[in-house]
């Protein structure tokens, strides 16, 4: 079949725009740097079940932007499972349910969060449902405005054991504020007892997870 120098250009002109698709899609994402990284200006709304969306393999970049850290960065990989239905509502230990909260996610963290002023407790790459590196907790409330409802990323171990209630000690929480086809991006704050650290950070999609290892 001949291709005249018109249909050429089409075809041209369509793979461009195929290829500039699958970039906002995230196919790029294993490219997408620090720099490409800023504050959400404005969160939007995130409906129930909007967690789920969260599931796959992620470029994750936190900056600082406290004192002693404002400018500092780091990079690392996130991986997020879907939980056994069995481990999906959100509990206290002896099995008391929590009112509108859901654990729908669950996986690991590689990246040195100690460099931009995180606190790790326990480990962040533990695949232990029980005691996941990550978790992700969705909560709903109802107030005067509506129904509002929150996406938080929990980081560590001993922060996320189904079989203990932490009352004070270290946290590392990644609170959501916009999701995209590219990914997900909010805020994060770390501390003893309060926010001592806080900044921002974005999360790009590099690729499916794998399916949820065995308990």
């Amino acid at each position: 079949m001949d291709i005249t120098p018109h249909r050429l250009i089409g075809l041209v002109i369509t793979a461009v725009a195929l290829q500039a698709c699958a970039a906002r899609q995230g196919g790029d994402g294993a490219q997408a740097g620090a720099e490409e990284c800023v504050p959400v200006a404005d969160a939007t709304a995130l409906g129930a079940g909007a967690a789920a969306r969260l599931e796959g393999v992620f470029r994750l970049h936190m900056m600082g932007t406290s004192e002693g850290y404002a400018d500092r960065s780091v990079s690392g990989t996130l991986e997020l499972h879907a939980h056994d239905s069995s481990m999906y509502a959100m509990s206290l230990p002896g099995g008391i349910p929590v009112p509108d909260a859901f654990t729908p996610l669950y996986g690991t963290l590689d990246a040195a969060v100690e460099e931009v002023g995180g606190i790790r407790v326990g480990e962040a790459m533990s695949l232990d449902p029980t005691k996941p590196g990550v978790l992700v907790i969705e909560q709903s409330a109802t107030s005067a405005a509506g129904k509002a409802t929150t996406v938080t990323l929990r980081v560590g171990s001993e922060a996320n054991r189904r079989d203990r209630v932490r009352f004070d000690g270290g946290f590392l929480a990644l609170h959501v504020h916009e999701i995209t086809l590219e990914g997900f991006a909010g805020s994060w704050v770390s501390g003893l007892r309060g926010a001592d650290r806080v900044g921002y950070f974005c999360a790009f999609r590099v690729g499916e997870a794998a399916p949820s290892p065995e308990p």
